[in-house]
């Protein structure tokens, strides 16, 4: 910028002849214009102009744009002038005239501090990104939570439309684990994406080079492709996965490729360490499941035992009682009152035999033979029975029982009186929350279902209902004899129990799940006939 024209364009062709690109100027106010309309990296301005002082010029450039630098060239040079323009932020003060060689190593000297200042900031930037991307990967324990931290740095950092992290899973296959700026569908796509699942499992993996892929989206009739680069996500021995960059403009610059490598190599370190933790808590509460389970089984067992033991014992007295008893009660026709008395005597005792035979059945002490079954016999074989039972309830029962379930090893009774206890169990819990009468009003319901499990070798079964339900501080209660949630005269607390009893015998295992107020489930399962 310089009133004398020749001169400002002497000067602009020598700029040129270095490879820069130049604009000239005669007017401050023209000058101020350009800067509005395009960005510049150095302004060299006269201190004297038609229009307007350089100092002024100065000031608004620094205004318009703080990050410019702005030399001053002058023919006119003192000391107060020099002070002021550097103090209004002038990078240089120099005199006219300036020879040519002098004025490119000025120009040189700050295009060098202007690309220093950009990598320190970007060094800065890339350190402050680092620390926050450790300071969270150090705090997530979760591979989900790990991926978000990976996504959000490489948001923020190399500042890309969008990044992917895809995790590589127990089926061999990708998909996406956390996604920013995209779509869910786009994630998907990526995940499937065939240059995608060759780059993880090809040669080229093992390069330290990101690997492209096209992105292929359709979009009502047009077809939008993306460019994406992929960074491998390694552990100490193995690849865990990808993280998917969307580029911009095609291309990376290398300090953004330096970048995502070190924040891929810093993820895949913590994402190996979080899937390991997640595998940890997994096996931690496999094995608290299993102590529980063993735990259960010997208190069953001593209970059990004991039960046996306390029948054979009581049973006698009670014979010998009922026997008398009956007795009397034939012996004293004429009175009337004696007679009812000895009659609730026997009725009493008769009871009280019947609980313990259900102990003894909790106990099974006696032998049982096993045969193979059709088990969805059992099952309608028990809504025959249970039939006026659930009319009555008013209840909505749902079976479903695929047609080519194999046999499985059982005993008919025994099973039929599982599902038996289960289904007034349920019924109990519908009546529990819906008023008598009102159940199938109300949409009371039980669900039986019979499925095979993956490995071919047990049926398992399930009976739900969306009766009162359990509260959670009885819920590892339910299998414990004489255990019972309901009043007094309405359960033994033994039902559950014979069921745990008749399961542990046929080699299955059974658990409870519920939600209070809202639904239990019941699931066992059994093993199929060799």
């Amino acid at each position: 910028m310089d009133d004398d024209l020749y001169l400002a364009e002497t000067i602009a062709e020598v700029l040129r002849g270095e490879g820069y690109e130049a604009f000239v100027c005669s007017t401050g106010s023209q000058a101020l214009m350009e800067v509005s309309e395009r960005e510049f990296d150095i302004a060299l301005i006269d201190i004297r102009l038609s229009d307007m002082g350089g100092i002024d010029v100065l000031k608004e450039l620094k205004e318009k744009a703080p990050q410019m630098d702005v030399v001053v060239v002058t023919g006119n040079a003192s000391v107060h002038s020099a002070i002021e323009a550097l103090n209004h932020g002038a990078s240089r003060y120099i005199l006219k005239p300036t020879p040519p060689h002098e004025l490119l190593s000025i120009v040189r000297d700050l295009f060098d501090r202007r690309e220093l200042l950009r990598r320190s900031s970007l060094y800065l930037r890339r350190l402050e990104a680092q620390m926050k991307l450790s300071q969270a990967l150090a705090t997530a324990l979760l591979p989900e939570e790990v991926a978000r931290a990976a996504v959000d740095a490489t948001r923020v950092v190399a500042d890309v439309q969008a990044c992917v992290l895809l995790l590589l899973g127990e089926d061999k296959t990708l998909k996406p684990l956390a996604w920013s700026g995209i779509s869910d569908e786009m994630a998907v796509v990526l995940a499937s994406n065939e240059d995608v699942v060759r780059y993880i499992w090809s040669q080229q993996a093992k390069e330290q080079t990101p690997g492209m892929a096209a992105l292929k989206m359709k979009k009502s009739r047009q077809k939008t492709v993306c460019p994406v680069a992929l960074f491998r996500l390694r552990g100490r021995t193995s690849d865990l996965g990808l993280l998917g960059v969307i580029i911009r403009c095609g291309s990376f610059e290398s300090h953004e490729e330096d970048l995502l490598f070190a924040i891929a190599n810093f993820v895949g370190v913590a994402l190996e360490r979080a899937i390991f933790y997640e595998r940890l808590e997994k096996a931690y509460s496999e094995l608290k499941k299993a102590q529980r389970e063993m735990v259960r089984t010997e208190k069953m067992s001593a209970i059990g035992r004991l039960a046996s033991g306390l029948a054979h014992e009581i049973g006698t007295p009670l014979n010998i009682i009922s026997g008398r008893a009956e007795y009397l009660y034939e012996i004293a026709k004429e009175d009337q009152n004696m007679r009812q008395g000895l009659k609730v005597i026997v009725e009493q005792i008769d009871r009280i035999s019947s609980l313990f035979r259900q102990l003894l059945d909790f106990s099974r002490e006696h032998t049982t033979e096993m045969a193979p079954m059709d088990l969805r016999k059992v099952v309608m074989g028990t809504l025959s029975l249970m039939d006026s039972n659930l009319r009555k309830a008013d209840v909505s029962v749902f079976v479903d029982m695929p047609e080519a379930l194999p046999l499985v090893r059982g005993n008919f009774n025994q099973l039929q009186q599982v599902f038996i206890n289960l289904l007034m169990n349920s019924v109990d819990a519908i009546n529990a929350k819906f008023k008598k009468g009102e159940a199938k009003r109300h949409g009371g319901k039980i669900a039986i279902s019979l499925s095979l499990n993956h490995g071919g070798d047990e049926v398992k079964v399930s009976v739900w209902d969306n009766g009162i339900g359990i509260k959670d501080e009885d819920i590892d209660k339910v299998f414990e004899p004489f255990f019972t949630t309901k009043g007094v005269g309405a359960g033994t607390g033994l039902g559950l129990s014979v069921v745990y009893g008749i399961i542990s015998d046929h080699g299955g295992k059974i658990e409870v799940e519920s939600k209070w107020g809202e639904e239990t489930r019941v699931s066992f399962t059994l093993k199929v006939a060799k």
